[in-house]
This record gives structure tokens, C-alpha cells and sequence, in this order.
């Protein structure tokens, strides 16, 4: 071969082949992003795509001391979650009346078309929560502080149904929790108030006994988002801020105080005074 052509030859070589190597890596490197774009997308959607309803029995504790089991259901999406209790078709209609521990039968209502409700918005961190119109005042509609719990996650494990879950303790308003909850639906959400987990809040109880939430069902539905709303007022509902509502709760506590020493038979002195009666005994500290 003459050298003329030996040099066209390793000319060619020379741009020929930094093009095509250069081309190779480039496809590669597409190749990759794309592959780290897809999977992005698949972590995101799945994480969109968490929507639920679960069915819990919850027992609060209350001022006649008397156990009351309750249904209960929490709705959720990756945003939001509304746990809803004390609806006219969640309430065992015989429920209607309860004891105190003098024998003294009162009349209450338990129940009506909204329900108490908790509504959770986890994009802009509100908190709303109502409760159904007692014996003594109207129905409250309260915007509530978003607060914290620091939950212990310790290193127990148990399965419940099909979940794998994990042990937590954490204190809230005055009562000291244990719960339950699952990564396997990645959400921090729970019932009643209690939320804040790496995972679901499967069950729950505090340590005197009191307050329990147990799961009877769970539905996952990954195709279709909820679109969960916030529940609206009743018309008598009273619409109150935190610190409102903690001046409207000492108010009903008085005056179920008085109705109840009202009922006392003559000549008896019921030696209570307001801090020992809470009509909301669930909670029993509230931050000023």
C-alpha cells in the first residue's frame, strides 16, 4: 500500500472513530437518564396512586364512664386524610342513652348527618375538626393547632391482616399512646388524631385502656384518586378558633356539672368541682 493512502487511511481512523465513540456514549447516556426519568415517574405514581378507606371500632372514654364502642372510617389520599365518627348511620340507634355512675339515666345525642369529623391537609398543614351537638350546646366547627407528636418507634414487630407493622409510643394532649402502623401504605396518617408514622396507623391504644382503635377493614384503590373534601358546618354548628373552642369547652363543662348535680337526690352534695369534669375527657391537656 502506498503511503498516501496509508496516511487517507489513519486519517480516517482518526475522525471516524472519536464520532462513533462519541455517538455510543451519548446513547448511553440517554439510555440511563431515560431509565432514572422512568423510575422517577414509577416512585412518584405509585406514591400518588395511595388511596384508601379504613373501617376502625373505636372506644373514647367519657364522662359517664361507660364504654362505648364506636364505628369509625378514615378516608385518605396521598394529601389528605377525613376520619369520621358519630354519623347517623355509623350509630348503634340504641346507644341513645347513657348512665352516669349514680344510676341516673341521661338522655344524649350521639349522632346527625355530618358526624364528628377530623379533616388532616398535609400540603398546607391545617387541621379541622368537629363535634356533634351535645345534650347542653350546639355542635362545634373548629380550625385546631397542627400539633406535633414525637413519636419512639421501637424495634417490635407484628403482623395484623396482611401488614407488617411496627410499635410506636408517643404522647398527645395529656394521654400517653401505643400504636401499630405499617409502611407498607406510606402514609402518616391514623385515627382519631393521632398521626405523624413513616406508615399507616393500623391500631392504637393508650395506656390506661381508655381510647382504643382497632382496624375490622381496609381498602386499597390505587386507579382512582379520592377527591376528598372537607365536610361543610351544620347550620347551628358554632365556628370557633383553637383558643375559642377551649373557652366553649370549659362552658359546656360547667354546665354539665350543674345538670348533673341537678339530678342528685335531695340532701346528697356532690362534691365536684369543673376540672373534675370533661365532656371531652379524650383530651385532657390542651396547649395555650
Amino acid at each position: 500500500m502506498e503511503l498516501s493512502s496509508i496516511l487517507i487511511v489513519l486519517l480516517l481512523i482518526t475522525l471516524v472513530f472519536p464520532v462513533f465513540w462519541g455517538i455510543l456514549l451519548i446513547q448511553l447516556i440517554m439510555k440511563k437518564y431515560f431509565f432514572c426519568l422512568l423510575l422517577t415517574y414509577v416512585n412518584i405514581s405509585y406514591a400518588q396512586q395511595i388511596n384508601g378507606k379504613i373501617e376502625y371500632d373505636i372506644q373514647f372514654p367519657n364522662p359517664t364512664k361507660r364504654i362505648d364502642i364506636k364505628r369509625a372510617f378514615l378516608t385518605f389520599n396521598d394529601s389528605v386524610s377525613l376520619f369520621i365518627f358519630n354519623r347517623n348511620d355509623l350509630v348503634n340507634k340504641e346507644s341513645s342513652k347513657e348512665q352516669n355512675s349514680n344510676g341516673i339515666s341521661i338522655k344524649v345525642v350521639l349522632s346527625d348527618s355530618t358526624g364528628s369529623f377530623i379533616y388532616r391537609n398535609f400540603k398546607n398543614e391545617k387541621v379541622y375538626f368537629r363535634n356533634v351537638k351535645s345534650k347542653f350546646l350546639n355542635g362545634t366547627y373548629v380550625n385546631d393547632n397542627w400539633k406535633k407528636i414525637d413519636w419512639i418507634i421501637a424495634e417490635d414487630t407484628m403482623t395484623i391482616g396482611n401488614f407488617k407493622c411496627k410499635k410506636a409510643t408517643g404522647k398527645f394532649r395529656g394521654r400517653d399512646y401505643i400504636v401499630w402502623f405499617t409502611e407498607d401504605i406510606p402514609l402518616p396518617y391514623g385515627p382519631w388524631k393521632l398521626y405523624g408514622l413513616p406508615g399507616l396507623i393500623i391500631e392504637a391504644y393508650d395506656d390506661k385502656n381508655e381510647f382504643s382503635a382497632k382496624v375490622k377493614s381496609i381498602s386499597i384503590d390505587n386507579n382512582t384518586k379520592n377527591e376528598i373534601n372537607i365536610p361543610l358546618p351544620e347550620k347551628d354548628d358554632v365556628i370557633l378558633k383553637y383558643k375559642e373552642y377551649l373557652e366553649y369547652q370549659k362552658k359546656e363543662n360547667e354546665i354539665y356539672l350543674d345538670n348533673l348535680k341537678s339530678k342528685m337526690p335531695r340532701g346528697i352534695n356532690l362534691n365536684l368541682k369543673e376540672k373534675d369534669i370533661k365532656t371531652n375527657p379524650t383530651e385532657l391537656e390542651w396547649e395555650k
